[in-house]
């Protein structure tokens, strides 16, 4: 009766009628809002039991019309941020080269003695010539002097302690003892003497001879100054003879004496 019922309604119309008959068995009234669940509990098993097999799938649709795109949501919150990855190794540093030698440091020389400061007198003025220290000079006439005696002062520009010994060297010799040489051949040339020494040095000589040297010495009897021979601790002077007209020169060094 069922699968008749079924031809007549289709499966639609069969649950509904189900439905009916439950209803009217079970005595209740369809209440306008639908079954209590102990009716649509027996409508389903009903139905279950007697509904026939599965009709073969429809065919598909005409694909519908995209909706309209809905609003964007709100963005989402920022995430945490990450923990820090660990720090890199350190490189290591490079090798310091080995340091080159130190030279050897030269040798200091020897300090060379200090010579003897001589006494200053007024206004820094050397007072007296060092021991062995010299002094020397130059004498001599100009071409043609007249026949006669002539006075060649020979000045020291530092005293000595004490007067030297005066010693002349003609221009035929070198040296004489105490007097050890002219130093060369022109008036240039640096002449010497041993300490407590002046030597006299004739270079050049036309008609004219070296008497000696000479120094004014006062006279208690006559009560003036006479020429007299020797030196002073401050100079002399050379005695020379022409005849009739001469030229002379020469150099002269003089050493102040040993302490």
């Amino acid at each position: 009766m069922l699968a008749k019922l079924h031809q007549r309604l289709g499966t639609a119309g069969l649950v509904v009628a189900v439905v009916a008959l439950v209803a009217a068995v079970t005595g209740t009234a369809l209440a306008a809002g639908g079954l209590t669940a102990q009716q649509e509990n027996q409508v389903v098993k009903i139905a279950k039991k007697y509904a026939g097999p599965k009709g073969p799938k429809g065919p598909k649709g005409p694909k519908g019309d995209t909706g309209p795109q809905g609003p964007a949501g709100a963005n989402g919150s920022n995430g945490a941020p990450g923990a820090a990855g660990p720090a890199g190794a350190t490189g290591a540093s490079g090798k310091t080269g080995p340091t080159g030698p130190t030279g050897s440091t030269g040798l200091t020389g020897a300090t060379g003695k200090t010579g003897p400061t001589g006494p200053t007198g007024p206004s820094g003025v050397t007072k007296t010539l060092p021991a062995e220290q010299t002094e020397t000079g130059v004498w001599g006439t100009g071409p043609l002097t007249s026949s006669g005696f002539h006075y060649f002062p020979i000045s020291f520009p530092i005293p000595l302690s004490e007067a030297p010994n005066p010693v002349i060297v003609p221009a035929t010799k070198a040296s004489e003892p105490g007097c050890p040489g002219r130093g060369g051949t022109t008036v240039s040339a640096i002449p010497q003497a041993e300490p407590g020494n002046l030597c006299v040095y004739v270079m050049t000589l036309e008609e004219a001879s070296v008497e000696s040297v000479w120094i004014p010495k006062y006279s208690e009897e006559f009560e003036e100054y006479e020429p007299a021979h020797g030196t002073t601790s401050t100079g002399t002077l050379l005695r020379i003879k022409c005849e009739p007209s001469c030229n002379a020169l020469g150099t002269w060094a003089v050493t102040a004496p040993e302490e």
